[in-house]
């Protein structure tokens, strides 16, 4: 289980599994429920104070959803800013625990939390008529 507040999106940048994977948001302003993530979906603009983020696999020997491990591992991205990557191992207690079965990259979408340089780079080129040719 992750928790986040303020404004997220979330990607699925890695699914290495055979079971169907999903993520269940709660305590959001409007992205409550399951979200089925394949590799590549995003979830943008998840906002909200306390957000809680619940990872499941479907087993489909008894047909449900059981809830999976997951390890949060927390980067600052010069491009981006703070990032929350969720590293996801399906089917525990006997899951082979190698935390690729989904990888869920959550990015802060808050100004603040944003990299300085991220954006368009300033153009520093020194234009021809402002220095001297030796």
């Amino acid at each position: 289980m992750a928790k986040l507040s303020g404004r997220w999106a979330l990607q699925a940048i890695g699914n290495d599994a055979g079971w169907q994977q999903r993520i269940v948001i709660s305590g959001s302003n409007a992205h409550d429920g399951p979200h089925v993530m394949t590799l590549g979906d995003i979830i943008s603009h998840v906002e909200g104070n306390d957000i809680t983020i619940i990872a499941q696999a479907f087993n489909p020997a008894t047909n449900t959803w059981i809830d999976s491990l997951v390890q949060e591992v927390m980067n600052w991205d010069n491009a981006s800013g703070l990032q929350v990557r969720l590293n996801i191992d399906d089917n525990p207690p006997a899951g082979d625990l190698d935390f690729n079965d989904l990888v869920v990259i959550c990015t802060a979408e808050n100004a603040e939390l944003s990299s300085p340089i991220a954006g368009p780079r300033l153009d520093l080129t020194i234009p021809e008529q402002h220095f001297k040719q030796r």
